[in-house]
């Protein structure tokens, strides 16, 4: 979803999505610039599907979470599941 891509920011490599929310697993950048991610390190965001501004859509991201925050989130809120992985990017 180019939307979440740059609410988010990279590197995105999982995501899922139903009627209201998409799941992101993120790597953070070392070096954006320079294609240089921490793979050590993997972030989870919960975007709210929501229409309007970037600054509107931006409010309805919550992240970056770690794995415990992203599952207990994720069954409060019946998020979906990741469907799809970038394995090169994993």
């Amino acid at each position: 979803d180019g939307d979440s891509m740059a609410l988010v920011g990279p590197t995105i490599f999982a995501v899922g999505s139903d009627a209201k929310h998409v799941v992101v697993k993120q790597h953070p950048a070392i070096d954006q610039w320079a294609g240089k991610i921490d793979r050590s390190v993997t972030n989870y965001f919960i975007v709210e599907r929501k229409t309007g501004s970037f600054l509107d859509r931006k409010a309805g991201v919550r992240g970056p979470l770690k794995k415990e925050e992203f599952d207990r989130l994720a069954a409060s809120l019946s998020l979906p599941s990741f469907t799809k992985t970038f394995d090169d990017l994993q």
